[in-house]
């Protein structure tokens, strides 16, 4: 599969909620990737997840469906449990 069979379906803050996402949509069976753009090794100034072109409207159908905010996605990634509400 080339590069321009991939489609961006995401655009996360952080490559822990990246891989979240990429473990949301494979868990589908939706094939995902991630691209980053990384200027210099370590440093990582965006984040992409892709899925083949194919498979675009149903990657957005999972992931509108998920409905998981950036800090959700960050707490999952790293394995911390949100702050009790009460």
């Amino acid at each position: 599969m080339t590069s321009e069979d991939w489609q961006t379906v995401a655009m996360p803050t952080s490559e822990a909620s990246a891989q979240v996402l990429i473990g949301l949509l494979q868990s589908e069976g939706i094939p995902a990737r991630l691209k980053a753009n990384v200027p210099v090794p370590g440093l990582s100034l965006s984040f992409r997840v892709q899925v083949p072109g194919d498979q675009v409207r149903r990657a957005e159908d999972v992931l509108r469906g998920s409905q998981v905010t950036e800090e959700e996605l960050t707490q999952l990634a790293v394995g911390t449990n949100p702050p009790d509400g009460g």
